[in-house]
């Protein structure tokens, strides 16, 4: 749940499926700092993420429930999260080299491929591993 008073929308679980590894055993999926991805849920794509794993430390993309991160400066503050077969269409508004620009974020999780998939048109697309979990209690 967001936090009180936030202008955040709840998001429901997405419906099971194989795509969105739900039904996998709990050995399937793991911890921080192993490169696999968090287990399903509400805000799964919560959580630091990069293209490789030696950026983690110094170059992650930060996803909050509210908004996003990435290394290269951009911004996007999430206006509504629609959970979609196999991960979320976020509609948000995103800052970069320029004005602020309405954009819709696609995020899906690449289950055998460990990864979670980034579509948007102000951001560059890209696979992201999961780093881990965001420092405090997001």
């Amino acid at each position: 749940m967001p936090p009180s008073g936030a202008d955040v929308p709840v998001l429901p679980e997405p419906e099971p499926t194989e795509a969105n590894g739900q039904g996998a055993t709990p050995d399937a999926q793991a911890g921080a700092g192993d490169s696999l991805l968090p287990p399903p849920g509400a805000f799964r794509f919560v959580g630091l993420w990069a293209t490789e794993a030696d950026l983690c430390a110094d170059t992650a993309w930060r996803f909050t429930r509210e908004s996003l991160e990435t290394p290269a400066g951009s911004v996007c503050k999430f206006v509504n999260a629609t959970p979609m077969s196999g991960g979320y269409d976020i509609s948000t508004r995103c800052t970069s080299e320029g004005p602020p620009v309405d954009d819709m974020l696609k995020i899906r999780f690449a289950e055998s491929a460990q990864a979670m998939l980034f579509e948007a048109d102000s951001i560059a697309d890209a696979g992201l591993i999961y780093c881990g979990p965001l420092d405090g209690a997001e």
